[in-house]
């Protein structure tokens, strides 16, 4: 899996984007983050690389978007996953075992 550094600014514009990462998609194994931001942030997108959605998009548990302190939610705080998203990752078959 490869996460790249780099900073979040438009080429043409100069202008900062609020967006803090972006994984390549669900089952992927490439991330970039964008320096400067939440520390969580290298490892919510590692997660979605893992397959796991926001906690505020997820059809079985759903929440508000930023109401909780969870790691796939947004916002300042973020320190645990609740253990239907570790099941969820134990489930993926798309992510290879060793």
């Amino acid at each position: 899996m490869k996460i790249i550094q780099k900073d979040n600014k438009n080429r043409k514009t100069g202008a900062v984007s609020k967006l803090a990462g972006n994984a390549k998609g669900f089952n992927s194994s490439s991330a970039v983050i964008f320096g400067g931001k939440i520390d969580t942030t290298a490892i919510h997108e590692l997660l979605h690389c893992l397959g796991l959605e926001h906690s505020f998009d997820n059809k079985d548990y759903n929440f508000k978007q930023k109401a909780t302190k969870n790691i796939m939610d947004y916002g300042k705080g973020r320190n645990h996953v609740w253990i239907w998203q570790i099941k969820q990752l134990l489930l993926n078959k798309k992510i290879p075992k060793e």
